[in-house]
């Protein structure tokens, strides 16, 4: 679906937005929640987003952005488990797939696509975005990120420059600054990811180019199967 993923627990997790096999004629803005057993559908999105980002659990989630019929959009919806209402509109971040961290209350979001490729970490209290004055080392969307949003790290990504090191990057966030911590094995984008600041897996990338896994320990990346 090229969506976002929402949900702290595997027993109360939604997907919503992205794409049908039509593409960017087949944008959606309807979701589903799995509750450990079955998937039912969720409350529709007001807009139709491709790539969107999104945080927080179920019952309080945050969708950021994504691709709409009128280009990328920095605008933010808020789900109460059962409708979406309309959040803030961020300054830089959002478009296509920035990476997310926190609750719908507290959140922040790195980089994305919005007419050119961003650095820029943005933070949100509930109603509006603010520059945290903190950027990433390089460019970059379709990034993965895990954690709270004083407390995180952004990962992986499709970079403006030097995708050997950039798209492979692990990049830690304290709320106040930012440092390079341990990469991934390969580089990717477009993957799929879960889990906390300090026990992270993965899986896939680079439009499936890249079919195994990798888990970060708080320290370091291992491949998976």
């Amino acid at each position: 679906r090229n969506s976002i993923g929402i949900g702290t627990s595997r027993i109360a997790s939604m997907t919503g937005g992205g794409t049908t096999t039509a593409g960017t004629s087949g944008r959606l803005a309807s979701t589903e929640e799995y509750n450990g057993n079955v998937i039912s559908a969720g409350g529709n999105m007001a807009t139709a987003r491709q790539s969107p980002s999104g945080t927080g659990p179920l019952t309080a989630g945050l969708a950021l952005g994504g691709t709409t019929s009128g280009g990328e959009v920095k605008t933010s919806e808020e789900y109460d488990g059962s409708s979406w209402s309309s959040g803030g509109t961020a300054n830089v971040t959002g478009g296509e797939h920035s990476g997310m961290c926190g609750t719908q209350t507290d959140a922040v979001s790195a980089g994305g696509y919005v007419g050119a490729y961003q650095t820029q970490i943005e933070d949100y209290d509930g109603t509006s975005w603010s520059d945290t004055g903190v950027d990433l080392a390089a460019s970059k969307a379709y990034l993965g990120a895990a954690g709270t949003s004083n407390d995180c790290i952004f990962f992986g990504g499709y970079p403006q420059s030097n995708n050997a090191v950039n798209g492979k990057s692990t990049e830690e966030f304290d709320g106040t600054s930012i440092s390079t911590v341990n990469s991934m094995s390969n580089t990717r984008n477009v993957f799929q990811s879960a889990g906390t600041k300090e026990d992270v897996i993965l899986t896939g990338g680079n439009r499936i180019a890249n079919n195994d896994s990798e888990y970060w320990n708080g320290t370091s990346w291992a491949t998976g199967p």
